[in-house]
Order: structure tokens, then sequence, then C-alpha cells
């Protein structure tokens, strides 16, 4: 099997093109990879949009009064203790 691949998207206020940036990611020829989704303080209805994805690959977290920068790192440390913990 391929070796897994994590994608780690920082998102705010991007109700309007997530479904399309998400679609994209999906339509990808490689299938071994899982989607990191870190939102923080939108208010444009981003959150909302993303409690409807019902995609095992996807995984979102919420990160509210942090940085790009931050909300980049905590998706490189969720993968990294994934990785540790589970051996993936």
């Amino acid at each position: 099997m391929s070796d897994l691949i994590s994608v780690i998207m920082p998102v705010r206020n991007v109700n309007n093109y997530i479904k399309n940036a998400i679609l994209s990611i999906l339509q990808q020829t490689y299938k071994n990879f899982e989607l990191i989704i870190i939102e923080g303080d939108s208010t444009d209805g981003t959150k909302d949009s993303l409690k409807l994805i019902k995609e095992k690959r996807i995984k979102t977290y919420t990160q509210d009064n942090k940085s790009f920068v931050a909300k980049l790192n905590f998706g490189f440390i969720i993968r990294v203790l994934q990785s540790w913990l589970l051996g993936c």
C-alpha cells in the first residue's frame, strides 16, 4: 500500500471557497491521504459547512484565537501524534 499523505489546511472565513478546495483535494489521483482542516474564528458559516462533511479521510478541528501558523502547527502536531500513537 502507498504511504499515507497528510494535507493540512488552516482556514478562516472561506465559506465561499471551502467546498471547491475540498473537492479539488478529493479528486486527486493519489487516494491514500487524510485532510486535516483547522478552522478558527470564522464568521461567514465556514464552521457550519465543515460540520456537514461525512468523508472519513477528512478530520476537522477548531482553534479559535490562533494565527495561521499556529493552526498549521496544530495540524502538524495532530499528524505526528497519530503517527506515534497509531503507527500510521
